[in-house]
This record gives structure tokens, sequence and C-alpha cells, in this order.
């Protein structure tokens, strides 16, 4: 119960992004360690988010708390035969803000979207050396469905295996 109160307050300060927030997003995105050590911040640019935000196909929903920017979530609904799914793209908490509920607070957003009343499921991947993302989605309810080794390419050249999660929609 007092999560939900949490999330409902939290969602207050939940809004879609707009051009004026793509440097921000960046900033937040390069100063992460999981993504700055993939090469190329795994192909997120300024110019990549400006065209994740400005297409309709994607949500792009940033947290603010006093009007700056501190999390944001981009991901893509996909239409098949009047069920919709999801695949979150990037999920990203500037350090000092995490563990209060914001980057659950994000996904609830995602999955309670009345315009998306049958999504059906969420899909999401991340480094498997990555243990905090995997303890906060496991949190959130998603579960392990596979491996893609190799997946990233770090910036020394190697190589480094992807865990790729699925969340069902809850009934």
């Amino acid at each position: 119960m007092i999560l939900i109160k949490i999330l409902k307050i939290l969602k207050k300060n939940i809004l879609k992004l707009k051009a004026n927030n793509i440097i921000h997003c960046y900033k937040l995105i390069s100063n992460e360690y999981n993504l700055n050590k993939i090469k190329n911040l795994n192909g997120w640019s300024q110019k990549s988010i400006s065209n994740y935000i400005h297409n309709p196909k994607y949500i792009s929903l940033g947290y603010f708390q006093k009007k700056k920017l501190c999390a944001f979530i981009i991901s893509n609904y996909i239409k098949i035969n009047d069920i919709f799914e999801n695949e979150i793209l990037l999920i990203c908490v500037e350090k000092k803000f995490r563990r209060k509920g914001i980057g659950t607070a994000l996904i609830s957003y995602i999955i309670n979207q009345k315009k998306y009343f049958n999504l059906s499921s969420i899909y999401l991947e991340f480094s498997a050396k990555n243990r905090k993302a995997k303890s906060f989605y496991e949190n959130c309810g998603f579960k392990y469905i596979s491996l893609r080794k190799k997946y990233y390419t770090l910036n020394n050249n190697k190589k480094e295996d992807a865990l790729l999660y699925k969340l069902e929609k809850r009934t």
C-alpha cells in the first residue's frame, strides 16, 4: 500500500520528453558507467535520442524534480493482432536519485498507459555483468528468457554478453 502511494506521487513528475531535454538525456547516459564502457555508448547519441523523442512510435518519458531531468525511459510499442508488446530500449536514472522508486515509477507508467491496455509483454536487455540492473528488473517482476552471447562491444573491443528479460502482463 505504501509503495502504491509513493508511485502515485512519483508519477506526477513524469512528463513526455521534449527537444530541450535531449542534451540532458545524453549527459545522463554519458555519466552512466555501464553504458560508458560500451563502445560508442552502444549507439546512443544526441541525434538518436532526438529521433526517438520526435518519433510517435516511441514513448520517451522523463522524471523531473524541480524542473530538472533526473531520469528517463525510452521504449517502443509493437502491435501484433490487437496485442501490444513493448521493448524498453533504455532507462537511465541519475546516480543520486537511485533507490527512490523513480525507475520503478517509469516502468509502471509504461505498463499502465491506458491506450496500451492490451499490453501482453515488455522486453528489455542489459549487460550480463550489471548485477544492479539484474536485481532491479527482477524486483520489478521481469524474468530471464535468454542470453545474447557477445552482444555488446566494449571500448577495449572485448565482447560482453547481454541478458534478455521479459515481463508478462499482470492479470
